[in-house]
């Protein structure tokens, strides 16, 4: 069979035979030539056939792509997303089970019309399909900007998606920052996903953000429940309750944040014990809510204050002020704005203030 002059070709090796037995029904190697368009597979009567001689087991020992490129096409308009709903593989898939001992892909890249492009210098991993999961072993890839590193296991006979990844971010001054990612998702109940999650952030210094809590999904929305912030330095909690729809033109957040003693000092030097709630809908194009927070500390920075916030990416608006302060009542509004440069316009009305409780002891 003369080769393809227009493709690469590539030198691998399996076998095919029962999960049980170490007797191949097929082998093919090197020396084994494969027209493209020439196999078919029928699975009209799989049902029907001796489950004796199932599943089948495929192994691969090696698989290299090398200078593979992908190109999207560009789109006119930002449509919505469609509701997701969980793969629906085909039923033959049941029977055989694959092992690919190991995957290598090199220099691949990837071009998005309305984004930068993507480049994988290496990707390696361990692949298996056993029991209708797709397994990720051992997992590495790199990039020109980040490495990621780990184990990833996705079901579709039961919706399921396990993983222990960890991502380490480049940064320009040399330096690095490492996430990591532990999830385990079922399906239960009305959700496609369920389950625990645990996201850990450190930088540089060694200083570690964890967030532990529940994650689930249905088929238009990412919901949260019980997320819980823990921090390096200070004491206080802060935890979120709500939902991230993504089958609108662009993702809608409704989220309910509630804090309890968080200590600040570290952030601003200040001795601190925030207690209190914020309520936030919208996009980051446009987004709005409400607040009431109360800070426990000495007298000069003892504040009730509750109001409504909205805003996008370059401004904040306070609006409806209305607090305790100093023994007295404070009104008003604030804006603040950050798209050339940081600034701060406030009115405040202030009555019944004792500003002698402001000095310093």
């Amino acid at each position: 069979m003369a080769a393809d002059p227009d493709h690469r070709t590539t030198e691998w090796s399996a076998r095919l035979g029962r999960r049980d037995s170490d007797r191949p029904i097929a082998a093919v190697g090197p020396a084994t030539a494969l027209a493209r368009r020439s196999i078919k597979l029928s699975t009209d009567h799989v049902e029907d056939a001796d489950r004796s001689v199932f599943p089948l087991r495929l192994e691969i020992g090696q698989l290299q792509l090398v200078g593979l490129q992908i190109e999207s096409e560009p789109t006119e308009q930002k449509l919505p997303a469609a509701a997701f709903n969980w793969p629906q593989l085909p039923g033959w898939l049941a029977f055989i089970e694959i092992d690919l001992k190991q995957l290598e892909l090199r220099d691949f890249r990837f071009q998005n019309q309305q984004a930068d492009e993507l480049k994988i210098k290496q990707l390696h991993s361990q692949i298996a399909w056993h029991d209708q999961q797709l397994l990720f072993n051992q997992l590495v890839l790199n990039s020109p900007d980040f490495k990621i590193n780990g184990n990833l296991s996705l079901g579709f006979a039961h919706p399921a998606v396990k993983s222990d990844l960890q991502l380490h971010q480049f940064n320009p001054d040399g330096g690095e920052q490492k996430i990591s990612v532990t999830l385990d998702l079922k399906s239960e109940q009305q959700l496609l996903l369920f389950g625990p999650v645990e996201v850990s952030l450190t930088d540089g210094r060694a200083k570690e953000v964890r967030v532990t809590g529940d994650l689930g999904l249905t088929s238009d929305a990412l919901l949260f429940q019980q997320l819980r912030l823990h921090r390096p330095a200070g004491s206080g909690t802060v935890t979120a309750t709500g939902r991230l729809r993504f089958t609108t033109a662009q993702p809608e957040l409704e989220s309910q944040l509630q804090l309890n003693d968080l200590d600040l000092q570290a952030e601003t030097g200040q001795s601190t014990r925030i207690s209190g709630s914020i309520a936030l809908t919208g996009t980051l194009e446009h987004y709005q809510g409400s607040f009431k927070l109360h800070n426990q500390a000495d007298p000069l920075y003892d504040l009730k204050l509750s109001g409504r916030l909205a805003g996008d990416q370059q401004h904040l608006e306070l609006a409806d002020l209305r607090g305790n302060w100093l023994n007295g009542i404070i009104s008003g509004q604030t804006h603040i704005a950050w798209r050339d440069s940081w600034q701060v316009t406030t009115q405040l009305a202030g009555r019944n203030l004792e500003p002698h409780l402001c000095t310093t002891r």
